[in-house]
Order: structure tokens, then sequence, then C-alpha cells
């Protein structure tokens, strides 16, 4: 979902960038789609809380049933697309902000006020699901409501600081060369744009600690088992937090690219519900994502279509007008190229590059969680520990029971719990098939390079 939330935001933006110095024609109406589809979708949200939970009671008496309420949840989310595409497409809130009221004239008060009808639908639909998610007649009203408020924060972390605060930096710097009159020196320009995408990569996982509520982890035993993973790993781990969700999150992950900020993050559901060999297993899995450099390879995939397209046009800067005039030759206007042609490549692209390639280094560090260390057997191959294969395979189980839609969910960056115990006893079976699955996953991954270079080329024609 913070996938979903980070490309609707930043085609939000787009939208209105590309429309710059059109005034909206009507400011009244603007706002009364604006506000009445914010309120649709609020109603919206209640209305389908309130049949699933109907539903389940009517049916079994407790919680709504995984599978329907995701079909809900999917309908939400369709209709709160729609209703995005309206505000921004037809009601051009983006122009209203920038254009009729000339907010950014203001420090950040201008993204700010567009990314509104986006993220608030979003919370008010988690304050309307926490009413059924949490509800329980032992628990009184002040306790329920600050239960509610914990839910709702839940989904602000996850799913707004981990798209919001690179952006956020982003956008200070933009404002900061707009408000100072940088804009009329590109070099420095770029030189602050760069400098901003920087920090906010390097010290991303700084920002988290200030986002998040989180403590250092203080059981002594377990930093010793972390610290010998990380040794045998050959990799260094400055720092290691508990992520406090009050048991409501089981999930681990690696934040940072180099080690003077790189953190390992367990939240306090993970480190209560598991084995300490399970445990064990789940930072190996993390720390293969750092062994294996997944982190730069998530990044590439999303940098390497851009990174072309500006050596293209570098190189052959009067190349772009050329194919412009031979799309308008044909009734193609540069609007709707702005508008349509590059979101629209740009979305599948990374629907599909980032969905397959999430997959298949979940795939590869789940090998990295269970392989022998140091050593392999075969004739030199790597091969898997069995012992760790099932306390593994068993995290992953106690994992799947916490998520609605159980072992067989699939996300758009993980496979299922389903998918990848299969795949780890196959390999178990056969250990000649790891290094055949990761010679294949080079050579995909060289055959995405030319994707993301001809994409890029693509930018750059249209």
């Amino acid at each position: 979902m913070h996938i979903l939330v980070a490309l609707t935001v930043v085609l939000a933006l787009w939208s209105t960038e590309m429309t710059t110095g059109s005034v909206a024609p009507s400011v009244n109406q603007s706002l009364m789609i604006t506000f009445g589809g914010i309120a649709l979708l609020a109603w919206l949200s209640g209305f389908l809380s309130w049949v699933s939970s109907r539903c389940s009671w009517i049916q079994t008496n407790s919680k709504p049933d995984s599978a329907r309420h995701r079909k809900f949840e999917q309908m939400f989310v369709a209709s709160w697309l729609v209703i995005i595409v309206a505000i921004f497409g037809f009601a051009r809130w983006g122009n209203v902000i920038r254009e009729n009221w000339n907010l950014d004239r203001y420090f950040l008060l201008d993204e700010m006020l567009l990314v509104l009808p986006i993220l608030f639908p979003l919370v008010v639909h988690w304050w309307i699901q926490s009413r059924f998610a949490e509800s329980s007649d032992s628990i009184k009203n002040r306790q329920s409501f600050r239960s509610r408020l914990g839910y709702v924060g839940l989904r602000m972390q996850v799913y707004f600081a981990l798209s919001l605060v690179p952006m956020v930096i982003l956008w200070a710097a933009c404002d900061i060369s707009r408000l100072f009159e940088i804009d009329s020196i590109p070099q420095l320009k770029w030189a602050m744009l760069l400098g901003a995408f920087a920090i906010a990569t390097l010290f991303f996982p700084w920002f988290l600690i200030l986002v998040w509520p989180n403590q250092k982890l203080t059981d002594q035993t377990l930093l010793k088992r972390i610290q010998q993973i990380c040794d045998e790993k050959k990799l260094k781990i400055s720092d290691v937090r508990v992520w406090k969700t009050g048991n409501r999150v089981t999930n681990a992950m690696v934040a940072g690219f180099f080690w003077p900020c790189r953190t390992l993050w367990l939240s306090d559901g993970l480190i209560n519900m598991l084995t300490p060999d399970e445990l064990d297993t789940i930072v190996r899995h993390e720390t293969g994502h750092v062994r294996r450099q997944h982190l730069v390879l998530r990044l590439a995939v999303l940098l390497l279509p851009i990174a072309f397209a500006a050596i293209f046009l570098w190189l052959l800067p009067h190349q772009t007008q050329t194919w412009i005039s031979r799309l308008g030759n044909i009734g193609i206007e540069a609007s709707w190229i702005a508008w349509v042609l590059i979101p629209s490549l740009g979305l599948c692209y990374l629907t599909w590059a980032l969905n397959w390639i999430s997959h298949q280094i979940e795939k590869d560090a789940d090998i990295e969680a269970c392989v022998l260390a140091g050593q392999g057997t075969d004739g030199g191959r790597p091969s898997l520990d069995h012992q760790r294969v099932s306390n593994f395979k068993s995290a992953l189980q106690k994992i799947a029971a916490q998520m609605p839609g159980g072992v067989r969910k699939r996300t758009f960056l993980h496979p299922s719990i389903l998918d990848r115990a299969t795949f780890l006893s196959e390999l178990s079976e056969h250990p000649e098939k790891l290094r055949d699955f990761r010679k294949q996953l080079a050579h995909n991954l060289f055959l995405l390079a030319l994707v993301a270079v001809a994409v890029g080329m693509a930018f750059a024609l249209i």
C-alpha cells in the first residue's frame, strides 16, 4: 500500500506541474468536487465496514471473514483512486492551490495541501475500520479510543512515513530553490536536488528513528546472536531498534545503504512471538538483503530509466523535439504525451519491474537465511541447512497466522508464504537448483537492465 500511496502522490504532483500557469476556471466547483469526494469516500468506508461486520456476525458471530474483508478493501482502494483522478484531473485541485490561491509562495504549504485529498480519506478509512477491528465488550470507551488511535497511528507510520519522509526532503529542496531564486542557476538547482536526494537516501534510517516509536534493543543475549550472524555474513549493522507497535506488527527490516547509518528493525510482536532459533533465521534473512545488495537493486530498478533518459537527452538533445513533432503530425498533442503516455509507461514499468525484482530477491534472501555458514557441499556448491530451513518455515507460518489471507496471501513486494516454503523445500531436496536459481536471477537482471534502457529511451523520446 505504501508503494501505491507514493505513486499516487507522485502522479498527482506530476499532473499539477504539467499544468503550471493554468488557473482553475471555477474555484467553488473545484472545492465542491474535492470535499464531496472526500465525504463520499468516508461514507463508502463506513458502509463497507458495516456490511463486512454484519455479514460476518450473521454467519459466524466473529470478526469479518478475511476474504470478504479483502474484497471490500479492494473496492475502497479502487474508489479512492477514481476520486483522486476526479480531484486532480477534473476539479484541478493542484491548480487551485498553486495558481488561483498562489500558495506556492509559502514553504511546503502548497505540497501539504496538495496531498491532503490523497491522504486524509485513508486516515478516515482507518479510523472507521478501527471501530470494527479493535472493538470489544471488555474494553471501556476511553481504552477503546486509545486503541483506535494506536490502530490509525500504526498505519500512518507504515504507509506514510516510508514514502513521504523522502518526498518531504525533496519538496523542501525544491521550495528553497524557488524561494531563493536558485531556479535561475540550473547547475546549482540540480546540485541542491541531488544533495537532497542523497540526504533522503543515506540518512533515511535516522529519519525513521525520529518518526517511529522505538527503543534500542537491550536484550544482550539477542544482541550477541545478531552480532554473530553479522560477523558470519561479514557485514556491519550500526544499530538494532525495537519498533514498538503494541505487538500489532510482526515484521523486520534493514534500512540503510552504508553501515554507519544502517539499522536493523525488529518489531516487538516479532520478538515476543518467535523462538530464538526462529528469530535467528529472520535476522539472517534481513542481513541477506544487505549481503546480496538487494537494497541497491531496488533503487536501481527505480532510477535506471530516469538515468538513461537523462543521458539520452544530454547526448541527443534535438531528438526529443523531432519525435514530439512526429507525434504531433499524427494528432498526438504534447499535453497528452505529458499527461498520459509518460505516466502510463512509467507506471507499467514500475508495476512489472518492482513486483518481479521484489519477489525474486525475497527468495534470494530466504536462501541466505538457510544456507550453511561460509561453506557448501556437492563440489563446492552452496547448500541449505535443514534445521535452519525448518526454523525459518516455522517462523514464516507464525507470521502468516497474524496476517489476513494466511499462507496463500501474496503482496506487491512479497510472494506468498506457501510459495516461499515450497521453494525452500525444493532447494533442500535438490541442492543443485540453488546455483541454477542464482544464475537465472543474474541473467534476468541483465534483461531487466536492457528493459530499463528501452524505457529510459522512450521517456526521452516522448
